[in-house]
């Protein structure tokens, strides 16, 4: 029997609103994460479908610009989940994704995004990106020119140890003489040597996409744009054009626009969340993960850094929590409380360490 839940959405700040089932903006776009990797589409649309809500209940000047900044936030995290979720020789069904996410941009309509929801679930799953990142790593000290000379043979060997000179320039955050897109970061040479290469028209379309989405210096995941670009022109004799195919498939289905406003169905992300304390790895896996271009010791290297990262940040919690409980000051005695003395019984954050991913901030 579908459990039904009243509205409970309150508006607070850009992140921190309380959508239609009681879970806040960040919760919502890390349920996006969690469902396209574990194929869960109900629940996916379940969560977009909550983020997209606000715009119907805002009322005053000051809700209207948070939900008016929701929507723009699920364009940009729709954007970040093609780049860090599916593989990179999807060209076709990226270029659809952004044609739809600027009509939905435009007028905000949600048959759009359900849309964008139809095509990530018919793409192939691939975390390269992010596993590329964390392996790929060069202990050679060498100027940006050189690194680039280094990047350049391999590419052109078809080696895909060239990532490894990419990401030292990327690090590096050098800035020359030469100018590149009016820019003088040194990483530019990356661009431009792969925009001047003979590419399918359609992969081009999407290098122009990534090199814009890369300008954006504030975004912290524009690597993923790079990584990403080299990989398709590393690869791109794989791609073949079926742009004109999706065209059809995707008019054809059932876009209508209209979501229900009450006795929804109710979401539920709290199984999500409590996962044991140092399994944050599990939080990345990826269900029918796409093998084409999958290395698994570059996988095994992520997931392991990740479930390090998950058990520092418990450290971290409890040492914060151990802190806190030893400097609050009993009200009567005056006297501080040591966790020394409290029992099993008297420890009771359990649940709050429980929720440890709360506070991991996914763009």
């Amino acid at each position: 029997m579908v459990k039904t839940t009243e509205n409970h959405i309150k508006f607070t700040t850009l992140i921190n609103s309380i959508g239609y089932s009681g879970y806040s903006v960040t919760k919502l776009k890390q349920g996006l994460e969690i469902f396209l990797r574990n194929g869960d589409k109900k629940k996916f649309n379940l969560c977009l479908e909550e983020l997209y809500l606000f715009k119907s209940f805002s009322k005053t000047d000051n809700e209207n610009k948070i939900s008016n900044g929701i929507l723009s936030s699920i364009v940009n995290k729709l954007i970040l989940l093609f780049e860090e979720e599916i593989s990179f020789v999807e060209v076709d069904k990226f270029l659809k994704v952004r044609e739809y996410l600027s009509k939905f941009s435009e007028d905000k309509d949600y048959k759009y995004l359900k849309i964008v929801s139809n095509i990530l679930f018919d793409s192939k799953l691939s975390k390269r990106n992010n596993y590329g990142k964390s392996y790929l790593k060069l202990d050679e000290d060498l100027p940006d020119e050189e690194l680039f000379i280094k990047f350049k043979q391999l590419f052109e060997d078809d080696d895909e140890e060239c990532l490894k000179y990419m990401y030292k320039i990327l690090n590096n955050n050098n800035c020359g003489k030469k100018r590149f897109y009016n820019r003088k970061d040194n990483i530019y040479i990356i661009w431009d040597y792969l925009t001047k290469l003979e590419n399918e028209d359609n992969i081009k379309k999407v290098l122009e996409f990534k090199l814009n989405n890369f300008f954006d210096k504030r975004n912290k995941n524009r690597y993923l744009f790079l990584a990403s670009a080299v990989d398709l022109c590393l690869f791109k004799d794989d791609y073949v054009n079926k742009f004109d195919d999706l065209e059809c498939k995707y008019l054809e289905k059932d876009n209508s626009s209209n979501l229900k406003k009450k006795n929804r169905e109710k979401l539920n992300l709290d199984r999500v969340y409590n996962l044991d304390e140092s399994s944050k790895d599990e939080f990345y896996k990826i269900e029918n993960e796409d093998e084409q271009y999958l290395r698994e010791e570059w996988r095994e290297s992520f997931l392991a850094e990740k479930k390090e990262e998950g058990i520092k940040e418990l450290k971290n919690k409890r040492k914060a929590l151990s802190k806190k409980k030893k400097d609050t000051i009993d009200n009567d005695s005056e006297e501080s409380i040591d966790l020394k003395i409290l029992s099993n019984d008297n420890f009771s954050d359990d649940e709050d360490l429980n929720n440890k991913l709360d506070n991991v901030h996914i763009l």
